[in-house]
């Protein structure tokens, strides 16, 4: 069987975890689907599923697991690789004024 990404011929080697199982917190990440990838398209998009994650967390509800997954998982990343996430995270971001952040906190 082929890879799953749109216009790739590779041989399907590895599971790809639909969705990624990195947005699960240990104990949760069991039973997910899987898809057929090969080796390329199975490991190059952790970066974009870190950043589908964070953004995920960032629009949820403070009450629930997000904020936990967000400070567990996206937080000690902010500054990995000279600030890339916390950079593309921030591109195109709108502040809040502050009394706008207060009510969120």
């Amino acid at each position: 069987m082929t890879c799953y990404f749109q216009g790739c011929s590779a041989k399907g080697t590895t599971k790809e975890h639909i969705p990624p199982r990195s947005f699960f917190p240990e104990g949760e990440k069991e039973q997910l689907l899987t898809v057929k990838s090969c080796e390329k398209h199975n490991n190059a998009k952790s970066i974009d599923d870190l950043y589908v994650l964070a953004q995920i967390c960032m629009n949820a509800s403070p009450n629930n697991r997000a904020r936990e997954v967000w400070e567990s998982k996206i937080v000690p990343q902010l500054e990995f690789n000279n600030g890339a996430l916390r950079k593309r995270l921030a591109a195109g971001s709108v502040p809040l004024p502050r009394e706008g952040l207060n009510n969120l906190l």
